[in-house]
């Protein structure tokens, strides 16, 4: 009696073979998967680190001193980032003049300069900045009062420097009070 193994080793050459050809395109999705999560978890963390870095701003300029030939403003600076900012240092300059002060218009060949040297997440620093000027009060001669100048920083874990341009105009009305410059 004679047996025939043909259709048995047939089977087991094509199940083989079948084997192998599943087992590649498991090995390659899981390769599309792994590439696909690791670049999400790259653009969460670049996302992720530009979010956590320092953002420092010049939230409010207040007139501490006024007389007839100088003013003397407090300018305050906030840290609204999740990082230490460090070695800041707020430059300013103040004019008067007849229409808005525009970037493009900002005249820094003598500032005054104030240098911090850090300011941790969530917290403000105030300081007193001489304006060099006397507020302007007449609201007939078309000239109005504008401090402005250039915050700079560094961001504490990424080592990156950082500036916010800011403008600040006075408003003369039953006392003085700077607003932010709307063009700006």
């Amino acid at each position: 009696m004679t047996t025939d193994n043909s259709t048995g080793s047939n089977f087991l050459r094509y199940g083989g073979c079948l084997a192998q050809f599943l087992t590649g395109v498991i090995s390659i999705t899981a390769l599309v998967i792994a590439t696909m999560s690791w670049r999400e978890s790259r653009s969460s963390r670049l996302i992720n680190q530009g979010s956590s870095r320092a953002v420092a701003y010049v939230t409010d300029v207040k007139i501490a001193h006024q007389s007839e030939h100088l003013a003397i403003a407090i300018v305050t600076v906030k840290n609204f980032g999740r990082s230490p900012a460090k070695t800041l240092t707020l430059a300013w300059t103040a004019e008067n003049r007849e229409r808005p002060v525009f970037y493009s218009d900002l005249d820094f060949r003598n500032p005054g300069t104030q240098i911090f040297e850090g300011l941790p997440p969530n917290y403000e620093k105030q300081t007193n900045v001489s304006l060099g000027i006397p507020i302007e009060r007449d609201p007939q001669s078309g000239k109005r009062t504008y401090a402005y100048g250039i915050l700079t920083y560094i961001d504490e874990s990424s080592g990156e420097s950082f500036n916010h341009k800011w403008c600040f105009e006075a408003r003369v009305e039953k006392d003085i009070a700077f607003i932010p410059c709307l063009h700006f």
